[in-house]
């Protein structure tokens, strides 16, 4: 189902995530657009953009990696269910920034890296694919990020694959995958 947005709500939910950042939109492993969201209109384009590379509400998939802002909830709304994003921690642990800082200062022994459907709260959308990495004594913030990239390598292209499927369902905060 595809939710209604207006222009003067895409223009609110817009105002704080332009700031400059670049966000490169990517519509098969062959060729992309960068963007730089400097105003309303550069999201406009980005909507026209995502669109002109078969990327339409209802079709197609945006991938997110590292990208640090929180996406307005009308675009979310808009792409739900077609927006996945890489997080370096077991979500629901350590969610944001630094979570291999966060993981070591709270001890933990097992760290390691989630993809999930982009909900509008910070790293809180249904639930992918995980992998564990074990937390040596001997890690410190890049040694531990390090092993967990190599993991992020591998499943990110998993779970595209499976999207890609077909074999995701979304039923509220579950994931299945039919074989």
């Amino acid at each position: 189902m595809v939710k209604e947005v207006t222009d003067a709500t895409f223009e609110q939910d817009w105002k704080e995530v332009l700031d400059g950042d670049l966000l490169e939109i990517v519509s098969s492993p062959y060729g992309g657009v960068n963007l730089r969201w400097n105003d309303v209109w550069a999201a406009h384009r980005c909507l026209l953009a995502l669109m002109e590379h078969g990327v339409r509400p209802g079709e197609g998939l945006v991938l997110l990696a590292g990208y640090m802002k929180i996406l307005p909830r009308s675009f979310v709304d808009l792409y739900e269910g077609r927006i996945m994003n890489i997080h370096p921690s077991l979500l629901p642990a350590f969610p944001g920034r630094d979570a291999q800082r966060q993981a070591l200062a709270y001890g933990a022994k097992v760290a390691g890296c989630t993809v999930h459907f982009v909900a509008p709260e910070v790293d809180a959308g249904p639930i992918i694919i995980q992998k564990a990495v074990e937390v040596r004594e001997d890690d410190d913030e890049d040694s531990l990020a390090s092993r967990i990239l190599r993991q992020e390598h591998r499943i990110y292209p998993q779970a595209v694959a499976l999207f890609a499927e077909g074999r995701l369902r979304i039923r509220g905060r579950r994931v299945l995958v039919s074989r």
